[in-house]
């Protein structure tokens, strides 16, 4: 059931050959993402393109997607093409790192729905346990990254696990860029926050914090979130 296309209001997502799958966290990434005055966006590790091809949805802006695994790259290739937008997105079979050295190009939008393990996978392990874990990408490199081809006055987005804050802003300073919000992600109402959604940026501001709910009990969305993502999901309640 995982591999079967995953069917959008405007796009469907080919997802037998990406290492990871649509879930929850990149539609609400590309949903709380602000692209509305992006002219070039970069999407890092784009898995099956989803992110890159909401993204593409919600602007006018042209989008590099880079990945790692060459599977995901050729699914999100695919699944670009299939796109009403896709000589907007471009798909590219290179790690960040080496992204990072290469390319010139500066960009007014980055997102990514990083490794969230810190841990490293091990000798022999997946595709997929890969993509989870640190051990390609760290947290220090992508926030590298992200400092070299950020435009001056771009920003960034990133999903993360609600516990990693601290430390992860802590090292995005060491790096030059500054959280400038932080919007906690509640699964059900009265639970504690399991993701956050961070903004950084170049120039240092007053933090600013939020919350969404997902749910209300087990068989009901919260309004909230059924505006937040109402131009993407089919039927929604």
């Amino acid at each position: 059931m995982k591999d079967k296309p995953f069917r959008f209001k405007q796009f469907s997502i080919a997802q037998d050959r990406s290492c990871l799958k649509v879930g929850t966290d990149a539609v609400l990434l590309g949903a709380l993402v602000d692209v509305s005055e992006s002219k070039r966006i970069l999407d890092i590790g784009t898995g099956t393109g989803v992110i890159a091809i909401m993204l593409a949805q919600k602007s006018e802006a042209f989008i590099d997607a880079i990945d790692i695994d060459s599977p995901s790259c050729e699914q999100a290739r695919d699944n670009a093409r299939n796109s009403p937008w896709p000589n907007r997105i471009q798909v590219i079979h290179k790690a960040l790192q080496e992204f990072a050295l290469e390319s010139n190009t500066l960009y007014d939008t980055i997102v990514s729905n990083p490794p969230y393990f810190e841990e490293q996978a091990g000798a022999n392990t997946d595709a997929r346990t890969i993509a989870r874990h640190t051990c390609e990408l760290s947290h220090s490199d992508l926030l590298d990254g992200i400092a070299k081809l950020m435009h001056q006055d771009g920003t960034c987005w990133l999903i993360l696990p609600a516990q990693e804050e601290f430390v992860f802003n802590d090292l995005a300073q060491k790096k030059g860029l500054y959280c400038i919000s932080c919007i906690n992600i509640v699964t059900r109402e009265g639970k504690p926050a399991k993701r956050i959604v961070l903004s950084l940026r170049k120039k240092e501001t007053p933090l600013m914090r939020a919350s969404l709910v997902i749910q209300l009990d087990q068989s009901h969305f919260t309004p909230e979130y059924i505006k937040l993502t109402e131009d993407f999901y089919l039927g929604l309640k």
